[in-house]
C-alpha cells in the first residue's frame, strides 16, 4: 500500500481544538468595548459562531469521529 502511495492518517484532538477555538472567540468578544459588543449582539454574531461550530462538529460526526479520533485514507 505504501509503494502505491496510499496510507492512513489518524486525526486526534479535533473536538478539543474546536471547543478551544469557540471559547477563544467568545473570550475575545467579551474584551470588546460595550458599543461594539452591542452592535455585534444585535447582528447575532454569537449565534453565527455557534452555527459554524455546530456545522463543523456535525461534519466530523459524518466523517466518522468516534472518541475524538478518526482515520482517513489518503493518497500521497
Amino acid at each position: 500500500m505504501i509503494a502505491l502511495g496510499i496510507g492512513v492518517v489518524t486525526y486526534t484532538g479535533v473536538g478539543a481544538s474546536v471547543d478551544f477555538l469557540k471559547s477563544q472567540a467568545i473570550a475575545n468578544f467579551n474584551s470588546l468595548p460595550p458599543e461594539v459588543y452591542t452592535i455585534l449582539a444585535m447582528l447575532k454574531v454569537g449565534s453565527a459562531i455557534n452555527i459554524v461550530v455546530s456545522a463543523i462538529m456535525a461534519r466530523m460526526v459524518l466523517d466518522g469521529l468516534t472518541s475524538d479520533t478518526f482515520k482517513r485514507w489518503v493518497i500521497k
